[in-house]
């Protein structure tokens, strides 16, 4: 079943429920010398109820007819293409023979009167459609997205070659100025309502262009995009399928403004080259780069080098090649665009603005899960909030990501960003307590607190000190729960399973010290080192440790890109913090580290980098921080970047 995420959620966790938990039994078969034969899988599917349901509650969460559907036919063809070993895929139910207040007709294909559901027609259309791309063609279809990229950027190059020099055509200029006189709040409006038809469009050919119009927008005005591709960094696992590739917003809104980025880039250079020598364009292009490296932009690139030459070592280069793109390569796009961009400081800002107004977002949501539709996960003694994840700890990684801005806001920033990032914070806390996360409250959320009041000074810290306790108290009434009580067990619960995982994985780097296991192969190499008390967890996909995840991916070279980048980043922005004076500014760097010190916390024992929404964060707040080094350098606006 795939309960609260779609097809494309590749988490492998006994604590997780997902379309990915039967690679748990297909590891288990291949472990105990199964692996030639096939599984069957008897039962499959996503369940729907209508809106004014009143019958008994779905163990396994509820979607919307369209999302049924979509997500059906995505799953047919996500295990054509990966799973050559799942041979046989049953829907759940045709009619069931339950009374209609049992929530299995939420899976039906035929009514009570035998009349075709819409899912009828989706599951006849997903299970008759032709095989497009066998398992072993898995890391050709990255190759040929990458050749699809650079011919779209090749068209660019060759189209703004061929443009006279007065630029567009005169009916598109006047578009565009119309576009660019028109009132700030008309060219969000117009820019995401665009981006809504791109996403919720029915019809392929409707959304292509809806991403094409979307793409002369965001030509028009970057810093837009950017601020909707940071808004949509935690919707990663709701993608938009086109022709049956599916892709997340924030992937293919930062692959829009790259490319947008690189065709007003290009056509600049061209008009320059016209006036100058090819070998003095050259030097003079080579010679703004090497002069404009930092520190962290060195650290950067050598990070993407490093996962680039892993992949030479990995086992299983589909899924790496799968990360290298996801986590790797788009995240690193988001920060050389925020470096070059050339944004202003208010348009800067409003990327913090868009992060904690999608944490907003999902924390409502989150919040109406728990006290209205009872959409949660029921687990160890507590009702524990998930959000728009298939996990509350999750939810918990990104919202403490998030807090620390909300609190620097409140204290440091300027009305009205100070008051409105304070009303956000109510939602963000509570929510964040109701995951029920111990890293996050626990580690996260009072890391963030202590960094912010050291760097605040003595009250502050005392204030800090005092919101610490007063977290730790509010989990006194559930301490009796299983949920804390396993963090004692000395033969079994959370802490014994994390213990003998970090054994396991120190096995690992023992044997592969230098190049690691490669991209996102901890899963299918843990098996090999996993201790026989530790059996009852043989799926999962990571370390829960950030200083282990880095080296089991990357080698010994994983840890020093780690310190490096740290290094870099806390230098810079801790030199921001010390120059500029309390307003905006000042609260957001102070938030943006206080948010990595919780991060870094919160990976000792969880997840720190290797996901899609905390690499897009990560990689946002190097750039947050670059773009504020440099932004009071710029002597003029750049183009497309107007402030409104």
């Amino acid at each position: 079943y795939g309960f609260w995420s779609g097809p494309e959620d590749r988490r492998v966790d006994p604590q997780v429920l997902n379309f990915s938990r039967v690679i748990m039994l297909r590891e288990e078969m291949v472990r105990h010398g199964d692996g030639h034969l096939p599984i069957w899988a008897v039962e499959f599917g996503w369940n729907a109820l209508p809106q004014d349901w009143t019958g008994g509650p779905p163990p396994w969460g509820t979607d919307d007819l369209t999302k049924q559907a979509d997500r059906t036919a995505r799953a047919v063809q996500r295990a054509r293409q990966e799973w050559a070993w799942l041979e046989v895929m049953c829907w759940s139910q045709l009619q069931p023979a339950v009374p209609m207040d049992d929530p299995s007709w939420g899976f039906a294909l035929l009514t009570a009167d035998l009349a075709p559901t819409p899912l009828y027609t989706a599951v006849q259309d997903a299970i008759s459609s032709p095989v497009a791309v066998m398992a072993q063609d898995h890391s050709g279809y990255y190759l040929r997205l990458g050749l699809l990229l650079l011919g779209a950027l090749c068209s660019g190059v060759l189209l703004v070659a061929s443009w006279s020099s007065s630029a567009w055509p005169g009916w598109i200029s006047r578009l565009a100025d119309l576009y660019l006189d028109a009132p700030g709040w008309v060219q969000w409006a117009l820019t995401g309502g665009v981006l809504g038809l791109y996403y919720f469009s029915p019809w392929p050919v409707g959304t292509l262009l809806a991403f094409a119009l979307a793409g002369m927008l965001i030509y028009l005005r970057v810093d837009i995009g950017l601020s909707y591709a940071v808004f949509s960094i935690p919707f990663f696992l709701y993608p938009r399928s086109i022709f049956g590739k599916s892709f997340s917003t924030v992937e293919a809104l930062v692959l829009l403004c790259c490319a947008a980025w690189c065709v007003r880039w290009l056509r600049q250079e061209i008009l320059r080259s016209s006036t100058r020598s090819a070998l003095a364009n050259l030097q003079s292009w080579s010679s703004r780069w090497g002069r404009s490296l930092s520190s962290l932009d060195w650290a950067v690139l050598a990070f993407v080098l490093l996962a680039a030459i892993s992949l030479l070592f990995s086992a299983n280069l589909g899924v790496s090649i799968r990360e290298f793109r996801v986590i790797i390569v788009e995240p690193a796009v988001l920060y050389f665009l925020l470096r070059q961009a050339g944004l202003r400081d208010k348009q800067l800002l409003r990327l913090p603005d868009a992060l904690v107004l999608a944490g907003l977002a999902v924390s409502v949501f989150g919040l109406y899960q728990y006290f209205v539709s009872g959409d949660v996960i029921v687990t160890e003694g507590v009702r524990r909030i998930r959000g728009v994840y298939a996990s509350p700890n999750n939810l918990s990684l990104l919202l403490g990501r998030i807090i620390p801005l909300g609190i620097s806001g409140l204290l440091v920033a300027k009305p009205p960003r100070r008051h409105a990032y304070g009303a956000a914070l109510v939602p963000l806390v509570l929510c964040l307590f109701l995951t029920y996360s111990r890293g996050g409250w626990l580690l996260s959320l009072p890391a963030g607190l202590l960094t912010i009041g050291l760097l605040r000074g003595r009250r502050a810290t005392l204030l800090a000190l005092a919101a610490i306790i007063l977290s730790v108290a509010l989990l006194l009434p559930i301490v009796g729960t299983e949920r804390f009580l396993s963090l004692l067990q000395v033969g079994e619960g959370t802490t014994f399973f994390r213990l003998k995982l970090w054994q396991a994985s120190l096995a690992m780097i023992r044997d592969h010290p230098i190049t690691g296991v490669g991209l996102d192969n901890f899963l299918y190499r843990y098996p090999d080192y996993m201790l026989p008390e530790a059996w009852q967890e043989p799926g999962l996909s990571h370390p829960h440790n950030i200083v282990l995840d880095y080296w089991t991916r990357l080698g010994i070279g994983g840890i020093a890109a780690l310190l490096w980048l740290q290094t870099a980043f806390f230098r810079q922005a801790l030199g921001l913090y010390r120059r500029l004076p309390d307003g905006d500014q000042r609260a957001i760097i102070l938030g943006l580290v206080a948010s990595m010190v919780g991060a870094l916390a919160h990976g000792l024992i969880d997840n720190s980098y290797f996901l899609v929404d905390l690499a897009f964060v990560f990689f946002l707040s190097f750039g947050i921080v670059r773009a504020f080094e440099t932004s009071t350098l710029l002597p003029t606006a750049v183009p497309g970047a107007e402030i409104t």
